[in-house]
């Protein structure tokens, strides 16, 4: 009778460990594509809920104040390792990783770009972001 499975952090980038009725758990790790100078879009996601948790090294992630994809403002948060950040449906956001950083995903099966918005930034927006 099997009474567990173990999963480790085993590559950089994002990896989906396993999925359970409608949930899934993933790792992510750092990546030249999520590298903090990068931030080229916010996203958010219509239908469902990310919860993000930082287990060691760094994570910055940004909002557009009031939710308005027009904004020139943010709202910037470094998350707290050991600590769980839920990110509301519809609320559109980023995030940049250090290199060393380990984190853990938990969403919903179904977030997809099928069901996301991507808003691209402004030159302008981006050197806020910086």
């Amino acid at each position: 009778m099997k009474y567990y499975e173990r999963y480790e952090f085993s590559q950089n980038g994002y990896k989906k460990l396993f999925n359970f009725n409608n949930w899934r758990v993933a790792t992510l790790e750092y990546v030249e594509a999520i590298d903090s100078s990068d931030i080229d879009y916010l996203e958010c996601h219509y239908e469902t809920d990310e919860a993000f948790i930082l287990i060691e090294g760094n994570c910055r992630m940004a909002f557009f104040k009031n939710n308005d994809p027009t904004s020139k403002e943010f709202q910037i948060i470094d998350l707290e390792p050991q600590r769980i950040y839920r990110v509301l449906k519809g609320v559109y956001h980023a995030h940049r990783i250090s290199k060393d950083a380990k984190i853990v995903l938990v969403e919903e099966e179904s977030t997809a770009d099928y069901n996301s918005h991507r808003v691209y930034l402004s030159d302008e927006q981006r050197g806020v972001i910086r």
